[in-house]
Formats: C-alpha cells, structure tokens, sequence
C-alpha cells in the first residue's frame, strides 16, 4: 500500500443560499480536515476556494495540514449568486501553480449547493475540457460534491465520473465530507495506475450523504 503525500484543493460555494446551512458546512469543513490529519503520516497540504458571484477568493493557500485554520463564520459568508465554471477554471489555473513536492498527488473537490448561473468567461465544455486533460494527463482525483441537483448529470457535463460525483442532503454536508476525504485517502493509498478507481465513492457513503429516507 502507497502512503503518498496529498495535495487537496477544496472549491466551496459560497452563494446565497448556503446560508441555509452555513454552520453546518464551517462544521463539516473543519471536520474534514481534522480527517485528512489523522489519515496519513506522508504530509497533506490543503488550499481552499471560496466564491460567488461577487469574487472568487483564495482563503487558504497551500497550507501544511497540521496548520490548516478553522473556517469560521467570519471567513465563510454567503451572498450572490454561483460562477460556477468560472470559478472552476480558475482553481485548475491556481493549481497549475502550485510547486508539488516528489509523489505528492492531487485532489481537487468541488462541493455546491446549486446550478451555475453566473459564469461570464467559461462555459460547461471549457471547464469540462480543463478537468479530463488534468484527470488523464496529470491523474488528478476530481470530485464533485452537489446538493439541490443531479450531481452524477451535472459532475459528467464538466468532465468529472459518475464514480467521482456525489449527491448530498443540505442537512447531511458533514457525513458528504466525511465520505469525500475518505475517498481521496484511498486515492492516496493506492498505485498510481488504479489511484483514481479506487476512489470511487461507496454505496455506504452514497447512503449517508443522503441522509436518513423520509
């Protein structure tokens, strides 16, 4: 088994009507990144992205895990509307960037609550190009976390797998994180040539991002 360091971007929409759940989305943010320390002695960096229509801002950059601080009210504070591909593009761009260490592998996690509806330079295709040449060129792990749509429908129109996309309840953000840093351990845990199949999300975690059957 692979013990490879792990750098994870994590693209968190900030729109309007997150602050439904805005607490419970600072809670699970910061529980996934209490996850992501525990899971591997081989060293994590972690950036994270928020956005909406109104910017696009980068509010951690390239941070040891152990360092990482806490998402707070103050840091995460929804308004406007969702660039979605926009905003997409330009992690990929800012990702590009990063100076990634010997075997340091890349997962990159989009986690929204809505439909694009506010993108002025990028479209689905552009976006979904971008992420299939850096999932088979670069082998990238792509993860597309989405509630209040069909996120398998929505993942495949911007280049990321069924097996990689997730439907998640607004009331059930934590256990979605929870199963979103565990696919990206065993990402990490495996070879290079069956990294991103082993990642692919359980029924087990499906269920629970879910949340309990009405």
């Amino acid at each position: 088994m692979a013990d490879s360091r792990l750098y994870v971007h994590v693209l968190l929409d900030r729109s309007g009507s997150m602050e439904a759940c805005r607490d419970k989305t600072i809670d699970a943010f910061n529980e996934y990144v209490n996850s992501l320390k525990v899971q591997s002695k081989a060293g994590t960096r972690l950036s994270l992205t928020t956005f909406d229509s109104e910017s696009i801002d980068a509010v951690i950059d390239a941070c040891r895990i152990n360092d990482v601080p806490k998402l707070t009210r103050e840091t995460f504070v929804p308004r406007g509307m969702t660039p979605l591909f926009d905003a997409t593009a330009q992690v990929v761009s800012r990702i590009d960037k990063v100076t990634l260490v010997p075997d340091e592998r890349v997962a990159f996690a989009i986690l929204t609550d809505g439909n694009e509806n506010a993108s002025r330079e990028m479209t689905a295709d552009s976006v979904r190009k971008l992420l299939v040449d850096r999932q088979e060129r670069c082998n990238w792990l792509v993860q597309y976390l989405g509630a209040n749509q069909d996120a398998w429908e929505v993942g495949a129109q911007i280049g990321v797998a069924s097996a990689h996309a997730l439907n998640y309840a607004m009331t059930s953000v934590a256990p979605a994180m929870r199963s979103m840093a565990a696919s990206a351990g065993r990402y990490r845990a495996a070879a290079p040539e069956e990294a991103r199949s082993k990642a692919t999300f359980t029924p087990e975690e499906r269920a629970s991002a879910k949340g309990p059957a009405e």
